[in-house]
């Protein structure tokens, strides 16, 4: 298993950044809602629909197989909920 502080820079000295993350990874995956995003930022995905908002694992691979099923989709529609609970 791999530890924060065997990635962190710095061997795992707080930054600006990743105190930033820490707050952020605080809260609820903002596609499903569900799942928490993971304390360490590489372990999340980038959504696909506007490249800048992080997302859970499992929201990541889903707009990946929509954007491979229906390429396009996702930036036609603006909108990363597709799989949100109703």
């Amino acid at each position: 298993m791999l530890y924060w502080d065997q990635i962190a820079p710095n061997n795992g000295a707080a930054t600006a950044e990743s105190a930033e993350w820490q707050e952020e990874a605080k809260r609820p995956c903002p596609r499903c809602g569900d799942n928490p995003l993971h304390p360490v930022k590489a372990f999340n995905a980038l959504s696909r629909v506007d490249n800048k908002t992080m997302v859970c694992s499992p929201c990541g691979m889903a707009e990946a197989i929509i954007d491979y099923l229906a390429p396009g989709a996702l930036a036609a529609s603006g909108k990363s909920r597709w799989a949100r609970k109703a």
